[in-house]
């Protein structure tokens, strides 16, 4: 600001000075219009911005007097004032600097060297202050992506808690959130469906004999089997050991046999020797129990009623599916 002073031969007084404080800290939007357009037209017509800004703004003249500082209006005072005590605000710990350049501009003693002083550690405050904003915004913007990563974190940790790690598919936890929300959605009035429970037969025999690893390998197989019959909108999860869900459109009639028994299917079609090795003759085997959603259902006895259908097929000779009554 000293830098233009000088060489635009404005003269130094308190309404000059309250003019530009109030341009450069951007506190007034008629003063800064005024200051933008005094320097347009002296960029056009090549006169000193000091003898534009001087003939546009009354009360900025060069006077002897205001050459030496002698006291300005009060209103002119007053308003530098306001403009300190915003900027202040928006600084927020530099109202003391502040008030002692205001303090400076009263004293109608002081001379071209005083002002000189007081706007260069002016100017060395509100660098100071730029700086620390500058600073202020880097760690804010640190903290939000910091924020926004833990963020992420525990939204990936919410979703790792309900996948199975061993076929991908969703667990149990999984499961009973589906679930939950499909019924009452139901109990809405929304569509019909049908809670399907698989479970593979002798399984623990082949994990025993062949290893957990090849028993592995079988569970992701029949994952995949379970998943590939659905139709789009219809879920597979693994809730157990050697237990699945699935939920279907199909409530009834051919239709519900049919996805039951291409479910069936799917499964008894795995080649064993995928997992097992090339010794292994035979396929898997799964049972399931089939339970229809009705109106008075709630989720455990829509799952109960599930479980009991597939209690029964298990016992009535295994690789079949039973539909809860």
């Amino acid at each position: 600001m000293l830098d233009l002073l000088e060489r635009e031969l404005i003269p130094p007084t308190p309404p000059v000075y309250g003019l530009l404080f109030e341009h450069a800290l951007g506190v007034s939007q008629v003063t800064s219009a005024v200051v933008d357009g005094a320097m347009r037209q002296s960029e056009r017509t090549g006169r000193p911005l000091g003898q534009v800004l001087l003939e546009a703004v009354p009360g900025t003249g060069a006077s002897a007097a205001s050459l030496r500082l002698a006291e300005e209006p009060a209103v002119q005072l007053d308003r530098l004032g306001t403009s300190i005590d915003a900027a202040s605000t928006s600084a927020g710990g530099h109202r003391e600097a502040l008030l002692a350049t205001q303090r400076a501009l009263r004293d109608p003693a002081g001379s071209r060297g005083t002002l000189r002083d007081v706007v260069r550690s002016a100017a060395a405050q509100h660098d100071t202050l730029i700086r620390a904003k500058g600073l202020l915004r880097s760690a804010l913007a640190a903290a939000r992506a910091e924020l926004a990563a833990t963020r992420e974190q525990l939204a990936q940790a919410a979703r790792d808690s309900q996948l199975d790690p061993v076929t991908g598919l969703p667990n149990r936890l999984g499961a009973e959130d589906v679930l939950l929300s499909t019924v009452d959605e139901a109990h809405k009035g929304g569509d019909g469906f049908t809670l399907v429970l698989v479970d593979i037969d002798r399984f623990k025999v082949l994990n025993d004999t062949y290893g957990h690893q090849a028993g592995d390998c079988l569970l992701r197989e029949v994952g995949r089997a379970l998943t590939s019959s659905v139709r789009s909108g219809e879920k597979v999860f693994r809730i157990g050991g050697d237990e699945y869900a699935a939920i279907v459109h199909d409530t009834h009639g051919a239709k519900l046999e049919g996805t039951a028994e291409r479910l069936r299917r799917s499964v008894a079609d795995i080649d064993l020797a995928r997992c097992m090795g090339d010794a292994v003759v035979g396929n898997v085997t799964v049972s399931l129990g089939l339970a229809v959603f009705r109106a008075s259902d709630s989720f455990t006895s829509l799952f109960e009623r599930a479980d009991s259908a597939l209690y029964r097929a298990k016992h009535a000779g295994r690789n079949r599916w039973m539909v809860a009554d």
